[in-house]
């Protein structure tokens, strides 16, 4: 494996649309350091391509992967020489013909630097408008509105008073995340308040870094994600999983433990609706949650514009959405086979990551814990695939491991951020 330091970029999504058709053994790029990665690119590589990956991180986990032929270690999002060395990478790469950006910051890095591909790659994702609707839940939620689909109510607030006018209007208990899905409200992706006196505890001044925040009415039920391939508008596959458990005791985080449901024919329709308004290309993932006994029963939450993090359960449930991008394109839009349900997943590292937070905020007790330990060997036991671990390719899920306890050192010091693996 090589490590080095230049990068690459990208056209617009038109412009993808008319790149060479796809064939086996092809040379990929996937640009992002995150657990999803490893489905990805061990599913390419099982299907005879040649994985490169990009990534920014200290301790980057996936390059140690068997899946990965070589990795490229390129400058910060943030830094100014992230465009032009990822730019020379790409150049000095013509065997490279196709690029994925897994997760939102990579795709976002791509599209903010306006990156030009040379001819001979092809851009897998959508296009940089699509991308910038998707990552606004305000205007995702004006556009699932203007198609009819049901979705909790909601409130744009721009500042301290108007917050305050949302809350009566919603009513609580309500949910408050930011309008933009890469920022945090007190470093959280949502922050839940059961009752009125919650505002002073937990939003007692307007949260920093947000122009805009997004209150919406609490709805309960499982998270449901329709995890999907698109070609320009059209919906070409697409996977139902329910997510089980997160790393939240509240249920807001990421997904620890999933299994794959029957297709619901709402949520395929709506999704179908969202995919061809956008003109969808590339990866996404629609979630909805859903509560049979509800008056409302499906709500509207979100159209991630990459493949969902817990998407690697539908792996095992037969359909590999990775592989079957590449296959279905170069076959005309042939749907794969149906897949089945029941089967699960489970992401043991973020599990106990999740506990270790719970314990540290003191959300749980001793007999909570007892549980949360439980339900995660229970998981591990029942899991048909794990989000990280496989036993033909440990490196990735050991390399974790031996850095864990001084990633969480330093974490507790406030000297690192938490990685997305």
């Amino acid at each position: 494996m090589t490590e080095n330091g230049n990068g690459t970029g990208k056209e617009a999504a038109a412009a993808h649309a008319g790149a060479p058709a796809l064939h086996p053994g092809r040379k990929v790029l996937i640009l992002g350091e995150n657990r999803w990665g490893l489905s990805v690119a061990r599913s390419l590589h099982r299907a005879g391509h040649t994985v490169t990956l990009a990534h920014d991180s200290n301790l980057p986990s996936t390059r140690h992967s068997r899946a990965i032929k070589e990795s490229w270690r390129h400058p910060p999002y943030e830094s100014d020489d992230f465009a032009p060395a990822f730019t020379d990478f790409v150049r000095q790469r013509p065997d490279i013909d196709l690029i994925i950006p897994l997760g939102d910051n990579d795709l976002m890095a791509l599209a903010m630097n306006q990156i030009p591909l040379p001819a001979s790659a092809e851009y897998f994702g959508p296009s940089d408008d699509t991308l910038r609707l998707c990552l606004d839940k305000a205007t995702m939620c004006a556009v699932a509105d203007e198609l009819a689909i049901p979705q909790a109510t909601f409130v744009i607030a721009h500042d301290l008073a108007s917050l305050h006018e949302a809350f009566g209007t919603v009513g609580f208990p309500c949910l408050v995340k930011p309008t933009d899905q890469l920022a945090r409200i007190n470093g959280e992706k949502a922050v839940i308040l059961d009752r009125e006196e919650d505002v002073a505890r937990f939003l007692p001044e307007w949260p920093e870094g947000n122009d805009n925040v997004f209150v919406q009415r609490y709805v309960t039920g499982p998270r449901h994600n329709v995890h999907l391939i698109a070609r320009n508008g059209q919906l070409i596959t697409c996977a139902e999983t329910r997510a089980l458990r997160t790393t939240r005791v509240n249920y807001t985080g990421y997904t620890v433990e999933a299994i794959t449901v029957a297709p619901d024919p709402d949520l395929q329709d709506y999704t179908e609706r969202l995919v061809r308004h956008l003109g969808y290309h590339g990866f996404g993932c629609a979630q909805f949650l859903v509560d049979p006994d509800a008056e409302s029963p499906v709500s509207f939450l979100e159209l991630n514009p990459r493949l969902g993090a817990a998407f690697a359960v539908t792996l095992a449930s037969g359909i590999d959405l990775p592989a079957a991008a590449l296959r279905l394109t170069e076959e005309g839009g042939k749907a794969v086979e149906p897949y089945a349900a029941g089967r699960r997943m489970a992401w043991i590292y973020g599990d106990l990551l999740g506990l270790v937070r719970a314990l540290q905020c003191r959300e749980i007790g001793a007999r909570e814990t007892a549980l949360w330990l439980g339900r995660c060997a229970r998981s591990w036991w029942r899991a048909d695939i794990h989000a990280t671990w496989n036993w033909t390719d440990p490196l990735p899920s050991l390399a974790l491991a031996t850095q864990w306890i001084p990633r969480r050192l330093k974490r507790w010091s406030g000297t690192e951020q938490q990685s997305q693996v």
